[in-house]
């Protein structure tokens, strides 16, 4: 089982890696930027928060959460391949609107029913690296397929790859054994919002939801600096092989008791360093190598986040945890995004991106200064 869910890891990912990566400049290569692009990059967490929400509350057991992830990974992708179509503001509008519906939500339930019913909870790191290994690959090759095909065919290879994602997953058996997850049990909201709970999820939202501020405005930034889509998919793939070395190094350090909390703080730090040096007027070529960071801090955290959120509401609590957690830091980031996308205009994003640092920096204080967090270890 545990091949071929990293197998249905690795196509979903390498979908998003041909798509995601590149919808800000798809968005203005159709004229559309400034506010308008911050409307349409913001209306996809945005119309998550209610998604997510929806989630947390009608998950009943494990054959229905498959149907669900299913349904959203087609669903998904044929909205990817309407995208690729000379559509008007008003119809990005709407077909974002609808991809929020399905894609951050599908996110959380994926891997909360992994954790759960497929793998071990401290396996779920040699999984999740196939995503990133999906992403050295899209990235290196979207910008370099895009000039050579076109955005429409390469839309149309992640909806292919989409649909593999979908046969192997389709595929998939639960644990010989295994418990029949949230069939009677009711959302315990007392036991979920524990105060070392509260601590995560305001790090998590400063932190995490203003990294992927900067990552929505990153490719456009490239851009204003003069890189071609072919230079700025390379970029973003080497960004993703930092990525995948710190998740191999997560691995081994996962494997021994590691202090989980300082950890937390040391990535939060990566990401708040890279950002206060691309708000500095350092050379391009600089800016490239200080990049990596991104894939230091985010790689980090997404081998540890699964672990920690089982540990803080327990096992049979992870899924509406990982929804609530999506909830609201998809409110925070939908507001967040449509206001920079007026910022960037008016400050530029040299400004932009200290501000960025700054919130990091606030959601790494909360965590660093907590009574309650205390210290966290991995339980082995």
């Amino acid at each position: 089982m545990l091949k071929r869910i990293q197998i249905s890891y690795f196509f979903r990912y390498l979908g998003d890696a041909l798509f995601y990566p590149f919808m800000s400049l798809y968005l203005v290569s159709k004229g559309i930027d400034g506010t308008r692009l911050g409307l349409i990059l913001g209306a996809l967490p945005f119309v998550a928060i209610l998604a997510n929400f929806v989630c947390t509350f009608i998950l009943k057991n494990h054959r229905f959460d498959k149907i669900i992830l299913l349904s959203m990974l087609v669903f998904e992708g044929v909205l990817i391949l309407i995208y690729g179509l000379n559509l008007t503001f008003v119809f990005f509008l709407i077909t974002t609107i609808f991809l929020g519906l399905v894609n951050t939500p599908y996110y959380s339930l994926l891997d909360s029913y992994t954790s759960t019913n497929i793998i071990n909870e401290n396996e779920y790191p040699k999984v999740r690296i196939m995503g990133t290994f999906a992403y050295v690959i899209g990235g290196a090759l979207g910008g370099y397929l895009i000039d050579y095909l076109g955005y429409f065919y390469v839309f149309l290879i992640a909806f292919i790859t989409y649909l593999i994602s979908f046969i192997f997953l389709l595929t998939l058996k639960t644990k010989i054994g295994s418990e029949v997850v949230n069939e009677k049990a009711k959302v315990n909201l007392k036991i979920i919002f524990n105060s070392r709970f509260i601590v995560y999820l305001l790090f998590y939202v400063f932190v995490l939801g203003s990294k992927t501020i900067f990552d929505a405005y990153f490719n456009v930034y490239l851009e204003s600096l003069s890189f071609d889509v072919t230079t700025i998919g390379i970029i973003n793939s080497l960004i993703i092989v930092s990525e995948f070395i710190m998740m191999l190094i997560m691995i081994k350090l996962l494997s021994k008791k590691i202090n989980l909390k300082k950890m937390l703080v040391f990535c939060a730090c990566t990401l708040i360093v890279k950002d206060l040096l691309f708000s500095l007027p350092l050379p391009s070529s600089l800016l490239v190598v200080i990049s990596m960071l991104r894939g230091v801090g985010w790689g980090g955290f997404l081998a540890m986040n699964i672990t920690i959120i089982t540990q803080l509401v327990k096992k049979e609590n992870l899924t509406p945890a990982l929804m609530i957690i999506a909830t609201v830091y998809g409110l925070y980031r939908s507001i967040a995004t449509i206001v920079a996308g007026s910022l960037y205009v008016e400050i530029g994003f040299k400004y932009l991106f200290l501000i960025i640092a700054l919130l990091e920096l606030l959601g790494t204080l909360i965590l660093v200064f907590s009574k309650s967090m205390g210290e966290l270890y991995n339980e082995k």
